[in-house]
């Protein structure tokens, strides 16, 4: 976003004002990142239904895969290095889901300051989105949403012999899922939108 100068203008206001322009960039991605994770967990298992019912071997396949992975000298390496990175033994499990808690808010801000910086420099090269509203925006992750769920639905009344059972047993799959993702994604998108115009208000610009 272009600064606006004045001849009056105090020196080194305009790089304050880039500051804070970037760190509500950066804000406002540490919001968006929920919404990616929800949705690359939906698409995951979304996949993983769908290769189950389509492969007939997935299940043995898979635990032959385990199986081995369970053998491998480098995969009990690798574990045992990495509770002794963490300070588990075998006695202190507890500390576990300390580290994992450490390890996802690490994640989280490293990731949001990696696609802050990417979004900042695809708009220095003039790459930038169409600007829509607040509306049009939670109106398309609705859709994309609905789109989720009916494709769970497909794949659950298509392979009835997998999915046993009535279909409102199954609707937390097809159902509470894409549920869930249109509240984070709707979360992230709300405060985004309004984060963005803190951010045109600091710039000078008009809101839209």
């Amino acid at each position: 976003m272009d600064t606006l100068r004045t001849p009056t203008q105090a020196p080194g206001s305009g790089v304050l004002q880039h500051l804070l322009q970037w760190l509500i960039a950066y804000i406002a991605w540490t919001q968006r990142v929920p919404m990616l994770v929800a949705w690359s967990g939906g698409l995951f298992v979304l996949a993983a239904l769908i290769f189950v019912v389509t492969i007939e071997q997935s299940q043995s396949v898979t635990e032959q895969m385990i199986a081995l992975l369970e053998r491998s000298p480098r995969l009990q390496d690798w574990l045992a290095s990495f509770a002794g990175q963490s300070g588990v033994d075998g006695n202190e499990t507890n500390s576990l889901p300390e580290h994992f808690q450490r390890w996802v808010f690490t994640a989280w801000s490293v990731l949001a300051l990696v696609l802050a910086f990417l979004g900042t420099l695809a708009g220095a090269l003039g790459f930038t989105l169409p600007k829509t509203s607040l509306r049009t925006r939670l109106l398309i992750a609705a859709s994309c949403s609905a789109a989720l769920a009916a494709a769970f639905l497909l794949v659950i009344v298509t392979s009835r012999s997998l999915f046993h059972g009535s279909l409102l047993g199954w609707s937390v799959l097809y159902l509470g899922l894409p549920a869930a993702v249109l509240v984070f994604t709707s979360y992230s998108v709300f405060v985004a939108h309004y984060l963005g115009r803190l951010a045109l208000a600091l710039a000078g610009a008009p809101r839209t």
